[in-house]
C-alpha cells in the first residue's frame, strides 16, 4: 500500500499464483467417488493446471479516487491459453468466482469471470467495480483482515459418458465385488474397452444372461477406480497407493484392458522404490516375471528386493511364501544371490530345488 503524488493510492494482493507452491489443490481422489459431480470438475481443473505453460493468476486490486474520496476495488484474472481451452472443452459455461470478506462491509464483495470464449493468455479485469467511501474502507487495508475464496463453477459436464456413470442412467449391468457390493454400470462401456468383457456379455456365458460380472477377488475401490477410468476419468497417480496400482494392473491384464494396463504400468514404474511395501513387491515380482511387456517392472521389483534382503528374510510375507510356494522362493533366492533358504525344512528345500 503506497501513496503516490500525495493523493493517489493503490492496493494489490495476489490471491492465487499457479507458480507459487502455496496454493494446494484439492484431494481429487476422494472427491471423484461414485455419484460426485465435484470429482469430475476437480479432475478437469487439475488437468488444466498441469497443461498450463504460462502463469495463471488472480489478483485483488484497488485504487483510490481523490475526486470523490473513495476506493474502487475489482479483480484481475491472468489465464493461460491451455487452461482456458481445457475448461471450455470439458465444462459447460465454466466460471471462476471470487468472494471477498472485508471487515468494513458486512456483506461480502463478489465478482466472477466467464472462462469460456476468452482469447489467448492475457489479463482480464472484471467489469464489476465496487466503490467504498474512504472512511469505510480504511479499516480493511490490513492484509489479515481480508478473507477470500476462489470457486470454479459450471452449468454442466461436457462428457455425457461420465454423466451417465455419475447419474447411473439406464444402467444394464453390474459388477459384484469382494465387499458384496453390486456396482451398476453399462455393458457397452465394458465391452468397448475389453474383448474379455465383450465375450462374457455376448457369447452365451452366464454373465450374458444375468448381466452381472463377479469380480469377487477385488475390493470396491479397485472396481470403482477401474470403472472411472473406463468412463473417461484420468488416473490420479499422485494419490494412488502402490497396492491399488498393483491390483489395477492385474485386473487390466486379466481382462485385457490395454489402455489401463499401459497407464498403470507407467504409474508403478514412476513410483519411488521406498514407497513400496515388501509384500506388494514380492507379489509384483512374481506377477511380472513371466510377462514380456512387464520386464522393466519385474527388474524394478527385483532391485528393491535385492536392496532389502535382510528385511525380506524376516518379513511375514516372505515366511508365508516359504510355506506355500517354496519353489518360487528358490528362484527368488537365486536372483537375489542370497541365502534366503533359512527357515525352510529339508523337505521343502529338496522340493524347491
Amino acid at each position: 500500500y503506497s501513496y503516490i503524488e500525495g493523493y493517489t493510492a493503490e492496493l494489490q494482493i495476489t490471491l492465487f499464483d499457479s507458480q507459487d507452491k502455496k496454493f494446494k489443490l484439492l484431494n481429487f481422489t476422494e472427491r471423484s467417488k461414485e455419484g460426485s459431480d465435484d470429482g469430475y470438475i476437480c479432475s478437469v481443473i487439475q488437468r488444466a493446471m498441469k497443461a498450463s505453460i504460462d502463469r495463471n493468476m488472480i489478483e485483488f486490486k484497488s485504487s483510490f479516487v481523490g475526486s470523490n474520496d473513495s476506493w474502487k476495488i475489482w479483480t484481475r484474472f491472468t489465464l493461460d491459453e491451455a487452461f482456458v481451452k481445457i475448461l471450455s472443452n470439458l465444462l459447460i459455461g465454466p466460471k471462476i468466482r471470487v468472494q471477498y470478506g472485508l471487515s468494513s462491509k458486512k456483506a461480502p464483495y463478489e465478482t466472477e469471470i466467464a472462462v469460456e470464449g476468452t482469447s489467448k493468455f492475457q489479463e482480464f479485469d472484471t467489469e464489476k467495480v465496487e466503490t467504498f467511501r474512504r472512511s469505510d474502507f480504511t479499516q480493511a487495508l490490513g492484509i489479515d483482515e481480508i478473507t477470500y475464496s476462489i470457486v470454479a463453477e459450471t452449468e454442466g459436464l461436457r462428457c455425457a459418458l461420465q454423466n451417465l456413470f455419475i447419474k447411473k442412467t439406464m444402467t444394464d449391468c453390474s459388477i459384484l465385488t469382494s465387499n458384496k457390493t453390486e456396482i451398476k454400470c453399462h455393458g457397452c462401456v465394458l465391452a468397448t474397452n475389453s474383448d474379455v468383457f465383450l465375450a462374457m456379455l455376448t457369447n452365451g456365458l452366464q454373465e450374458s444372461q444375468t448381466k452381472r460380472i463377479e469380480m469377487t477377488d477385488l475390493a470396491d475401490e479397485v472396481v470403482n477406480t477401474m470403472l472411472l477410468y473406463l468412463y473417461g476419468w484420468e488416473i490420479n497417480s499422485l494419490e494412488m497407493t502402490e497396492e491399488l496400482a498393483f491390483d489395477l494392473l492385474c485386473t487390466a491384464h486379466k481382462y485385457n484392458i490395454t489402455a489401463l494396463e499401459r497407464d498403470i504400468l507407467k504409474v508403478l514404474l514412476d513410483k519411488p522404490d521406498q514407497n513400496f511395501e515388501l509384500e506388494t513387491v514380492i507379489a509384483l515380482y512374481f506377477f511380472a516375471a513371466n510377462i514380456e511387456q512387464f520386464s522393466e517392472l519385474c527388474e524394478k521389483a527385483l532391485n528393491i528386493l535385492q536392496r532389502n534382503k535382510t528385511i525380506l528374510a524376516t518379513s511375514s510375507a516372505y515366511h508365508d511364501l516359504l510355506q506355500t510356494n517354496p519353489k518360487e522362493v528358490a528362484v527368488l533366492a537365486n536372483f537375489c544371490n542370497s541365502n534366503l533358504f533359512i527357515g525352510l525344512n529339508l523337505k521343502n528345500i529338496i522340493f524347491a530345488l
